[in-house]
């Protein structure tokens, strides 16, 4: 995945989980964002980092959780877990 992403114009990538941190340090440094520790921490990311006319993308593992995360955006509640 990292050498796709390194190809993108993608301008920062920001990872959550003990499981990408391999592929994370295998993008480029200028690409990295940081390595998130919670769901939580993607809804200050949300609210403090985007900006107007940025685009964010979640992709994950069911798993991970990180459904209700999108969902929770989509409702408008950027800022409950």
């Amino acid at each position: 995945m990292s050498k796709i992403i390194n190809k993108t114009s993608i301008k920062k990538v920001y990872v959550i989980g003990k499981d990408i941190k391999e592929t994370f340090y295998a993008i480029d440094r200028k690409k990295r964002g940081r390595i998130l520790r919670d769901k939580n921490e993607i809804y200050y990311l949300i609210k403090n980092d985007l900006n107007n006319n940025d685009h964010l993308m979640i992709k994950a593992s069911n798993s991970t959780g990180l459904n209700s995360v999108a969902l929770n955006i989509k409702k408008g509640k950027i800022y409950a877990v």
